[in-house]
């Protein structure tokens, strides 16, 4: 049985390189251990690729074996997809800062994958609205070549993962496709390479029928726009694109399909008004404002894996101040089904609002429905604190919302 082992940070290509020096990326093979090397770190375009091309793999009836520290693997269902065995099961990470592996297959796997990748982003950082719509347009572009180019016999895979002290989101997307190249068909691309450069320019497509050919070649656009970063890989071909634009090529072990990894920074945001792209309305924080409306509000209980730690509370409300804006009238959370929640909570979710809003925007935008009295009185001290009030805040936003004397 082969053994590849990856390097201790192990990108795309890292991973790309152990396989071929194991003989994994020829026909000649039945079985592969992949050894994890102690404290090792895979990134986003590297599980994607990993995932992807371990779906190809088990369809052609091979086997394939991890060896060494997988839980983080585990955790993003990397184990699930593949069949492998596991021990711990799936386990939720407390920070929220990834997205696991999605499988792409059909049309709603791409808009439930773009939903949930946008919805990652609007519980990690403040003002997070202002970043969602060019993801989103470049999300959906990418994910959805899968779909209508890539002509993979497996599902598609995407996952992300939010680097917050390096202020950073990268999402990785691969499939096990004809490759760019192919998907092109064109007399004048030569090799991979011209390949990735022709499909990065814009308005080059197979088909006008199909698509404008603007997908690859705005998310470039976005990516340099945001001083971030893109990779992307094909045959036997990798392009990176850094700093605002500066480009290189490299070559690799032939690889089948496509993949591409996004790399942005979560502090500079696009306005697409202010690229070539000019795409108008995206519909993602339009459509969740509308669905949390109808859906009688933020459900507190839903929403956050627990009342008794700050992060969950801080996720929520980040969200709930990107989708305030779109939602007529007051702004529901409904506290129904949380029968503890601790004052750091509280805090963070009620006080850190009042304090940002302001004690009369407060009561006339947030409306506070299914509180038991318990939590009621806990929430009604950390809000007066948050506001300097000398006794118990009064809020008049709502039947159930904090009073003084928890009524």
């Amino acid at each position: 049985m082969a053994t590849a082992v990856l390097p201790k940070h192990c990108t795309t290509d890292g991973l790309i390189s152990s396989l071929h020096g194991a003989g994994a990326l020829s026909d000649d093979w039945k079985a592969l251990v992949i050894q994890i090397p102690d404290e090792g770190f895979l990134s986003s375009g590297a599980i994607a690729f990993l995932c992807s091309w371990g779906l190809g793999q088990v369809e052609s009836g091979r086997r394939l074996r991890l060896r060494g520290p997988d839980s983080y693997l585990e955790r993003m269902d990397l184990h699930h997809h593949l069949g492998l065995p596991h021990t711990t099961g799936r386990r939720h990470d407390e920070t929220g800062r990834f997205m696991p592996l999605r499988l792409v297959g059909s049309d709603r796997d791409v808009l439930e994958t773009v939903n949930c990748l946008c919805d990652l982003v609007l519980h990690q950082f403040d003002d997070a609205a202002g970043f969602v719509p060019a993801l989103e347009w470049a999300a959906y572009e990418i994910v959805d070549n899968i779909l209508i180019h890539s002509q993979t016999p497996v599902p598609g895979v995407v996952c992300a993962q939010y680097f917050p002290k390096l202020h950073r989101l990268d999402v990785g997307i691969c499939d096990q496709g004809i490759g760019i190249m192919s998907s092109l068909d064109m007399n004048h691309v030569s090799n991979h390479a011209n390949a990735i450069e022709t499909a990065l320019s814009r308005g080059v497509t197979r088909d006008n029928e199909i698509g404008q050919g603007n997908g690859m070649a705005g998310a470039l656009e976005i990516v340099n726009q945001n001083r971030g970063r893109i990779r992307v890989w094909t045959g036997d071909a990798m392009y990176l694109a850094k700093d605002g634009g500066q480009s290189q090529f490299a070559s690799i072990p032939a690889v089948p399909g496509t993949g591409v990894l996004l790399q942005l920074d979560t502090r500079h945001k696009v306005n697409l008004q202010d690229t070539w792209i000019a795409g108008g309305d995206w519909t993602f924080i339009n459509a969740e404002a509308e669905r949390v409306a109808e859906g009688g509000g933020f459900k507190v209980a839903e929403t956050c894996l627990n009342t008794g730690t700050r992060p969950p509370a801080e996720r929520l409300r980040r969200k709930i101040l990107a989708l305030m804006p779109e939602i007529d009238g007051p702004t529901t959370i409904d506290f129904t089904g949380v029968h503890r929640a601790s004052s750091s909570f509280l805090d963070e979710l009620l006080g850190r609002f009042a304090k940002h809003l302001g004690e009369a925007e407060f009561n006339r935008r947030i409306q506070i429905t299914g509180m038991g009295p318990t939590i009621r009185r806990i929430a009604n001290v950390v809000i007066a604190q948050r506001l300097g009030h000398d006794a118990s805040f009064n809020s008049s936003n709502g039947s159930d919302s904090p009073d003084p004397e928890g009524r």
